[in-house]
């Protein structure tokens, strides 16, 4: 990529910078040369920029201690001193292994990493005061989520940067206290806010905190009218009513977590269905098969769906096995007869039985 093809001056601006006071050190660095940088080189440098509101040399500092340590007397790098590379291999106690993950993409193809820390035990997760695992974790958790990142395709035709280079991060704090916080989770919490600022600028697309109490809901929107819109736009809260449809606007329903209403692997044509209040809607799908799998999602609310042999319970989502005389069609009723006020949109599929 020639200089007149980069994304912005600024990033011919920071090349010249690094490349005339970066050397020392990084001569086995993957930025040791930027003379000819790649579309990924390019996409990291934009991060840099962004996250020092484009001021060359501030972003330059920022990005020669992220591939070294703070010390600017020692010349490792920051990656090889955290030994971030083994990080990937490294396996965890269940107690921290479980409090997150990596599934799927959202609409825009961006991985999704889940962190679910409304049950944990800090006495488990932090055993005899130490947060060290914790971090490594954590740390693993952004890498692993890196991995999956697009920096070549979906290059963006005005600045020629891939739009594909960042994470949506989802935090649910079912179950967990707004207010009674372990003092050991805050303080890696604040380490890790800020060695993921120094070290992984940009990266997240969006955070979103599903499951929160009603009230923090209500306390966010209220506190959003004295942040910028750029901050606005990288968080959003939805409480456990809303977290379902908060979840959907952003994320396909086969990339959603089948513990969040996601439908398991499979083929199947998904259709939607919506259904008034105080009403029932009867759907007939024409499907190859005596028998075959209903799955379901109701995208705000529940919904009571009637079958022959099954019981009129009220679901938010899941799978229902069908059966049928017919060889070729299934019927079935959404009951939505129980609600006074809301209508119900049920996103749905038939797939074949394994």
């Amino acid at each position: 990529m020639t200089s007149d093809q980069y994304s912005s001056p600024q990033v011919s601006e920071f090349i010249k910078v690094f490349n005339d006071n970066a050397k020392e050190g990084l001569e086995n660095s993957e930025f040791n040369d930027l003379s000819q940088p790649n579309r990924a080189q390019i996409c990291i440098i934009e991060k840099f920029l962004v996250a020092r509101n484009r001021v060359v040399n501030d972003a330059v500092t920022m990005f020669i201690n992220a591939l070294k340590v703070n010390d600017h007397l020692d010349l490792k790098q920051w990656r090889k001193q955290f030994r971030v590379n083994e990080i990937i291999q490294e396996t965890f106690d269940d107690e921290i292994s479980s409090l997150g993950f990596t599934y799927g993409f959202d609409k825009n193809s961006r991985p999704i990493t889940y962190n679910v820390y409304g049950k944990m035990d800090p006495d488990k997760v932090f055993k005899n005061e130490d947060t060290t695992m914790f971090l490594r974790w954590r740390v693993q958790l952004m890498e692993r989520a890196i991995q999956l990142l697009d920096f070549e395709n979906g290059i963006d035709t005005i600045t020629q940067v891939s739009i594909l280079n960042s994470i949506l991060e989802v935090h649910d704090y079912a179950g967990a206290s707004m207010f009674r916080m372990d003092k050991r989770m805050k303080a890696i919490t604040k380490e890790i806010i800020t060695l993921f600022q120094d070290n992984y600028p940009e990266m997240l697309q969006k955070k979103m905190f599903i499951n929160v109490p009603s009230i923090m809901d209500v306390l966010y929107n209220l506190m959003a009218g004295f942040t910028s819109k750029r901050t606005q736009s990288k968080f959003l809260m939805a409480s456990y009513t809303k977290a379902r449809k908060a979840l959907l606007d952003v994320i396909d329903v086969t990339q959603v977590p089948i513990q969040y209403g996601g439908f398991e692997k499979g083929e199947g044509s998904i259709k939607t269905a919506d259904v008034s209040p105080r009403s029932s809607l009867s759907v007939s799908e024409n499907f190859e098969g005596k028998a075959a799998i209903l799955d379901f999602c109701v995208i705000e609310g529940d919904i009571i769906i009637k079958t022959d042999g099954n019981t009129n319970e009220r679901r938010e989502f899941g799978s229902i096995t069908l059966k049928s005389n017919d060889e070729s069609k299934f019927t079935f009723e959404f009951d939505n007869s129980f609600s006074m006020l809301n209508g119900k949109q049920i996103i749905y599929r038939l797939r074949e039985c394994q």
